[in-house]
């Protein structure tokens, strides 16, 4: 479908903003992506902020005629964004990451229901970008990073950046996200909405971006410390979040090497005779180190508590 197909709807001027930090091995294909979107392009506007890279990102990001802006004050992620979200003129905000790649239709289908009113976040659906390593199969094959998971959240449903679109009323009515957290800020965002409106998320599942996931075992295990640091600094806003205790991720991450230890003997088996392949042979060490991150990103919040 092209935007000229689209007879219902109107079209919203719309703001990208993509923070970007030393991310000069991917930052070319997700501004390619993005100016190539299927969007009259008098109701775009594409603004980069860099958030202090020091490895040229940010003059590839000026090839593409982007509006760019530097945020140096805070190295944040999410104060990046802010910066974004404060010198954007569209009525909607739109994020990703430099780290992904949009998909052509991605905001024609994410804006299917604009003239809802009572939609203030748009989200579509994050799929891995052209896995190659086992790292990156297996987060592949595990959702990591999908929708499904933040959307069934017990807690309350929220959306991450790397997929999700605001109209600028709700950064205007609850504040811009909260720079203190390094990993949790979109969940944070997510709530504060809900709690503070009476506006909703609504879920498009056909307006796809694509993430570029960690290659290798270090990067998987970064990844998942971060974010167990970041739930728990969520947990200080949030006193009814339920986090597992130190116990129970201990217990996890016991339980895994032990899965890990007792399916190796079998499943290598099942990989000689072509039974299985080797993502499914690897998967139990990869659950493994996701689980020593979050165990690691446990520890590291108690050693800096007391």
């Amino acid at each position: 479908m092209t935007f000229e197909d689209n007879k219902v709807i109107k079209f919203p001027k719309i703001s990208i903003v993509i923070p970007v930090f030393n991310a000069i091995s991917t930052i070319a294909l997700c501004l390619e992506s993005v100016q190539e979107l299927n969007y009259p392009r008098e109701k775009l506007e594409i603004i980069v902020v860099d958030n202090g890279s020091d490895d040229g990102s940010d003059k590839i990001a000026k090839k593409f005629g982007v509006q760019l802006f530097y945020e140096t004050s805070i190295k944040s992620s999410y104060q990046a964004r802010n910066r974004g979200v404060t010198n954007a003129g569209g009525e909607l905000i739109a994020f990703t990451d430099s780290d992904c790649i949009v998909s052509s239709d991605w905001l024609i289908n994410l804006i299917k229901s604009w003239d809802d009113k009572s939609i203030g976040c748009f989200a579509g659906e994050i799929l891995s970008y052209n896995p190659k390593t086992l790292v990156e199969k297996f987060s592949d094959r595990s959702g990591i990073l999908r929708h499904k998971w933040s959307l069934d959240c017990s807690y309350m449903p929220y959306t991450t950046t790397a997929n999700t679109a605001y109209r600028k009323e709700v950064f205007d009515r609850v504040g811009l996200f909260n720079p203190q957290l390094f990993s949790g800020g979109d969940g944070d965002l997510s709530w504060r909405m809900q709690r503070e409106t009476d506006l909703k998320i609504k879920f498009e599942p056909d307006a796809i971006v694509y993430h570029k996931h960690r290659t290798n075992i270090i990067g998987l295990y970064k990844q998942f410390k971060k974010y167990e640091y970041g739930q728990l600094l969520l947990r200080k806003l949030y006193p009814d979040l339920p986090v597992p205790t130190v116990n129970q991720r201990r217990y996890e991450l016991l339980s895994s090497i032990y899965i890990l230890i007792r399916t190796f003997p079998g499943n290598t088996v099942k990989y000689i005779n072509k039974d299985i392949d080797a993502v499914t042979l690897s998967s139990p060490f990869f659950s493994f180190i996701k689980q020593l991150g979050i165990y690691s990103g446990r520890l590291s919040k108690m050693n800096n508590d007391a």
